[in-house]
């Protein structure tokens, strides 16, 4: 296998954890406080993206037969195994992905196109770990059809938060996805960056999410990227 035709994911930032990363809201509440924002999206990120580039997709479901192969496969390692929870695969050292991702991609076959593979940090540990993750190459939906975004600091956690809502015809589509993907991860993406991998909680409607885990800079970022479809961003 070419390991040169493999681009990793580069990680923004990771809220696997946070199970309430996209969630309903989309609009903060009276006490969230608008972010100012004065930022060129373009020298936060180094490249140019549009709205079109804001996606969401599907990541390979850990409890399928192929992902059980790679847990398995993990396993016998005499290093670098950190924890393993049956869903989760953590591990101390990029590197060992490579020969994952080798058995992982003739396990799926020609399915395999159907995927990006890549790790991305875990945080909260004192040891650098990381998490492999099978994002899906179709995106389920795109930021050409935000409507609204916005820049906040949650009320809640003290913490930057992206909002954006869909049009009403996306927002049914969104109804749809996330209650097929209810205890599931989704990966937001930017380009080739990972924003954040959520667990969808529940059905969402109203075509709204909000995304925590960015950065100041980055939240406002987005936002504006996003804005860039709609000729405005939501205060």
């Amino acid at each position: 296998m070419n390991f040169r035709n493999i681009t990793p994911i580069i990680p923004i930032a990771l809220c696997l954890f946070v199970l309430s990363a996209c969630h309903p809201g989309g609009k903060y509440v009276p006490d969230d406080k608008p972010i100012e924002c004065s930022v060129n999206p373009d020298e936060v990120f180094g490249i140019h993206y549009g709205p079109q580039d804001f996606q969401i997709h599907n990541i390979l479901d850990p409890s399928s037969a192929e992902w059980s192969v790679y847990i398995t496969w993990l396993q016998i390692l005499p290093e670098g195994i950190v924890s393993q929870d049956g869903r989760d695969v953590l591990v101390s050292d990029t590197a060992l992905f490579a020969p994952f991702i080798d058995s992982l991609t003739c396990k799926l076959g020609d399915a395999a196109s159907d995927y990006i593979f890549s790790w991305l940090p875990l945080e909260d540990y004192e040891t650098p770990l990381y998490k492999f993750l099978a994002v899906n190459t179709t995106p389920l939906l795109d930021g050409s059809s935000v409507v609204e975004s916005s820049a906040v600091i949650s009320s809640y956690t003290q913490e930057p938060v992206l909002n954006f809502a869909f049009d009403d015809s996306t927002a049914k589509r969104w109804y749809l996805i996330t209650n097929e993907n209810v205890g599931r991860n989704i990966a937001i993406t930017l380009g080739r960056r990972t924003l954040s991998a959520p667990m969808v909680m529940s059905a969402i409607e109203g075509g709204r999410c909000s995304v925590s885990g960015l950065t100041e800079e980055e939240t406002c970022a987005v936002a504006a990227i996003l804005s860039a479809g709609t000729g405005h961003i939501d205060k």
